[in-house]
């Protein structure tokens, strides 16, 4: 399903805002602002350059991204864009929103059906639904990166606790014995709640870095991790050895810091 057919399903209320998030992230012919684009991607090697005025007119704290070339056509019609250039995946845009935006528009100038809006405290959230996304593409390869480095940079990473304050875990599974679960995003653990039905009672959902879940899991009684085991999100499979590296990584970057 494409971003364009997300949003008109979300207009339907057919799918749901976290769909239209991951659909967002997940594009990746995206029409963005030149300046914003080569800082958010740092390149400055992109398919097209477009130009729709020497400078951008659009109201200061407002950013404009557009889905395609017809949606950038049409807001062009109403004010004057400047440079932009095309095309960017949607996670690297997302993750690098400046501070000074104040609100995020997306096919502005297109029917309601075709656009998105943020602004305020939901800002932070689209950045970290950029950053959910590119750990992600890192985890599946479709990104080239230090992966581990990613994992332990990444501020969002979701877990549940039981009502006896352990681990939920998923067990006999993915090849281990007591694997915890641990997730990218929010749409991958809601897909864990949703398969659990009646069990997932008394789950408290905890969110932690990436840095902080590694540095505890010598304490945590599990033999590994089954990352977003119900998807969307991609399915990985960290065993004890792994999880072992991955937090004397964490353990080291502590030390280095002090």
């Amino acid at each position: 399903m494409t971003v364009q057919e997300t949003l008109l399903k979300f207009s339907r209320r057919e799918v749901g805002p976290n769909d239209v998030m991951r659909a967002l992230c997940e594009h990746d012919g995206f029409f963005a602002p030149a300046g914003f684009a080569v800082a958010a991607t740092k390149s400055d090697t992109y398919d097209r350059v477009s130009l729709w005025g020497a400078e951008s007119k659009v109201r200061p704290g407002h950013l404009y991204l557009f889905t395609d070339r017809g949606a950038a056509d049409a807001a062009a019609t109403k004010v004057q864009l400047g440079p932009y250039v095309s095309t960017v995946l949607g996670s690297l845009l997302f993750r690098a929103l400046p501070g000074s935006v104040q609100e995020l528009h997306v096919n502005p100038g297109s029917p309601k059906e075709q656009g998105w809006w943020m602004a305020g405290d939901a800002l932070p959230l689209a950045g970290l639904w950029g950053q959910a996304v590119t750990l992600e593409a890192a985890l599946s390869g479709k990104r080239k990166t230090d992966v581990v480095t990613e994992l332990l940079d990444f501020p969002g990473l979701i877990t549940y606790d039981t009502e006896r304050g352990m681990i939920a875990t998923l067990q006999n599974a993915g090849g281990l014995t007591n694997p915890g679960m641990l997730f990218t995003s929010i749409d991958c653990a809601d897909a864990a709640i949703a398969k659990f039905g009646e069990q997932a009672k008394g789950l408290k959902q905890v969110v932690l870095s990436g840095a902080e879940v590694f540095a505890a899991f010598p304490k945590l009684g599990i033999d590994g991790f089954l990352v977003n085991p119900f998807g969307p999100g991609p399915v990985k499979i960290f065993d004890a050895s792994l999880c072992g590296s991955i937090s004397e990584a964490a353990a080291a970057r502590k030390a280095a810091s002090k």
